[in-house]
């Protein structure tokens, strides 16, 4: 274990890792708080999409980049990152409803490079967070993850502003 980790079970994680984690845990409270009345659904940020609209595109270009490069280092193209590692078959609260009106979604924002379909974003983030606190999320892999998660945290601090 390095100076600059922390054995956190059985892993050691930077802690820059651990920061940026913490720190999106407290993004999504405030954002789960103010904008879904502390119950965040499929449905409520798919409403949101007007309210996106005059946020400025960087942080979430940012964010579509990354998932772009999380799918390049899986040695998969969008479509199947998409629908195999955000949406896996096993994934907690996927309906095949949700899957089938989402998943599109999420592409196309990856796609437009963060230029379109801005609720993508949150539907990706969405399902980021339910996959790593309903344990899909690779615990051992978070170190990789360190500019996903930065990339999440500026979405969720333009969102919340």
């Amino acid at each position: 274990m390095g100076k600059n980790t922390i054995q956190i079970g059985y892993v050691n994680i930077n802690n820059e890792t651990i920061f940026e984690i913490g720190k999106f845990a407290i993004l999504w409270n405030i954002f789960e708080n103010i904008k879904c009345d502390n119950n965040c659904t499929c449905d409520k940020i798919i409403n949101m999409e007007k309210s996106l609209e005059h946020l400025g595109k960087k942080s979430f270009k940012q964010f579509a980049i990354e998932l772009r490069t999380r799918a390049v280092k899986l040695n998969s193209d969008v479509d199947t990152y998409v629908n195999s590692y955000l949406y896996p078959a096993n994934g907690a609260r996927i309906s095949d409803i949700y899957r089938t009106k989402n998943i599109p979604v999420v592409i196309d924002f990856i796609n437009s490079v963060g230029e379109t379909n801005l609720i993508g974003a949150l539907l990706a983030i969405y399902r980021i967070r339910n996959n790593m606190f309903h344990g899909l999320k690779g615990h051992s892999e978070l170190d990789d993850q360190i500019d996903l998660f930065k990339a999440m945290n500026a979405v969720l601090g333009e969102v919340i502003k």
